[in-house]
């Protein structure tokens, strides 16, 4: 009987507080007053980790091991036709599920991202496979890119106006 009422007393609790009161931490880096804890939760969220980022002032060939990374553009220069690394082209890898990459333009330039020729990226408007897509020259211009499926990379957010620059 006493082990039939602890189990009740649990299933109550668990009813009650919910499970998150009884979770434990899976990984934890830093200490308890630290503001850089890295954290896996039990419920296998990741808390406190931050996201990377580069300067640049050309062009760059990304790579999946860079995924997560915020590409910040800061010279002006090139046309929407001339921009080919090392001026401000960047190069996304092969397209595989998870990996996404950022993109801001802190001057007044023309900035291509594109994809690998087997890929495409996804916008309103849609481009073809392995078009490029294009920060027509505004300070501001940024967008975010999320591979969502094999060979096909979708635009999660954008900001200014990114148009289709074809096929480099």
């Amino acid at each position: 009987m006493k082990k039939y009422l602890t189990i009740i007393v649990a299933i109550v609790c668990l009813l009650f507080l919910g499970t998150n009161a009884f979770a434990v931490d899976l990984f934890n880096v830093g200490n308890a007053d630290d503001d850089n804890n890295v954290i896996i939760t039990s419920t296998g969220i990741l808390e406190g980790a931050r996201t990377s980022y580069e300067v640049f002032t050309t062009g760059d060939t990304l790579t999946a091991v860079e995924s997560g990374k915020t590409c910040i553009f800061t010279t002006s220069r090139g046309t929407a036709t001339g921009n080919t690394l090392p001026n401000g082209g960047f190069d996304l890898p092969d397209a595989a599920l998870g990996l996404e990459f950022n993109f801001t333009v802190t001057t007044n330039a023309f900035v291509n991202v594109r994809p690998q020729d087997a890929d495409t990226i996804k916008t309103l408007t849609g481009l073809d496979v392995g078009d490029t897509l294009t920060s027509p020259g505004a300070t501001s211009d940024s967008i975010k890119l999320l591979c969502g499926a094999a060979n096909t990379w979708y635009v999660s957010s954008m900001n200014g106006t990114w148009t289709d620059g074809g096929q480099y």
